[in-house]
């Protein structure tokens, strides 16, 4: 995604917005900006925030034209494949609360996602569900 927003930076100012490379990369960005979640029985949704300190998460139905905007409780949904994550709430791994990465992997049997981190040095790691929250806006990789 990050990759993504410089490309559109640079496009835009190269080709402009008309350009069809520029359109293009923003339709892609925009695509990427999508966090895809899923429920235990695998209905995918698309998460948009959290309210009530993140206890609830707003989606939509992918599926469903102008559906209106449901809340689910946080615990029920599953960051689904290239949803950036952060951790929260480790109690072995507490050097990764706080750490931001992508989720690789899921496995429903076992509760768990495999989060590859950002930063540099730190490994892939198994996460439970309930430690992962979506992030909706990435941080510049230079902050």
């Amino acid at each position: 995604e990050l990759l993504l927003s410089k490309l559109v930076e640079l496009s835009r100012r190269v080709h402009g917005m008309e350009h069809e490379s520029t359109k293009r990369s923003m339709s892609y960005l925009h695509r990427m900006k999508e966090r895809i979640v899923i429920t235990q029985d695998g209905q995918p949704f698309i998460a948009s925030r959290y309210e009530n300190d993140g206890g609830k998460c707003i989606v939509k139905d992918p599926t469903i034209e102008d559906e209106k905007e449901i809340k689910i409780s946080a615990s029920d949904i599953i960051p689904y494949l290239g949803t950036p994550v952060v951790c929260k709430g480790l109690q072995e791994l507490t050097h990764l609360n706080g750490k931001i990465g992508d989720v690789r992997k899921v496995d429903l049997e076992e509760g768990k996602c495999q989060v590859h981190f950002q930063e540099a040095g730190l490994e892939h790691a198994e996460i439970k569900f309930n430690h992962l929250r979506v992030v909706f806006d990435l941080p510049p990789l230079d902050a």
